[in-house]
């Protein structure tokens, strides 16, 4: 039961939710378009953005 006690110290701050933003404040312009990221709680990224050609012949 103490640990029990203990959770209930450290996760209220984990479990509060994320304020509202405005998505927009996420969008970046890159050279091809704009990129729109996400805020989930409380960490903000860009998901999905390919970084570099696939490798072609021996490596």
């Amino acid at each position: 039961m103490r640990a029990d006690r203990k959770l209930d110290r450290v996760t209220p701050d984990a479990e509060q939710p994320t304020p509202a933003y405005d998505p927009s404040e996420l969008d970046v312009q890159v050279t091809g378009g704009t990129v729109r990221g996400v805020r989930e709680r409380g960490v903000e990224a860009w998901r999905g953005i390919p970084f570099a050609a696939p490798p072609r012949g021996d490596l």
